[in-house]
């Protein structure tokens, strides 16, 4: 699990928007996120759902020439 702390910015490891953590509550975090709308929603989840890594990020090295 990694270590989360209030203002961190995270994501569902399933894939998800950017989420900023606003509480921590035991094994549970609080957090709050925009659509491209700009609505603001937020959501509770368990701490083992979410990472700072956005899993659908392109790795650096797809990006290299050969």
């Amino acid at each position: 699990m990694e270590n989360l702390k209030i203002g961190d910015v995270v994501y569902l490891k399933s894939g998800s928007n950017a989420m900023t953590v606003t509480l921590l509550d035991g094994e549970n975090c609080h957090v709050v996120w925009h659509d491209k709308d700009d609505k603001d929603h937020n959501g509770y989840y368990p701490r083992e759902s979410l990472t700072k890594e956005n899993p659908k990020a392109i790795p650096p090295e797809a990006f290299k020439h050969s």
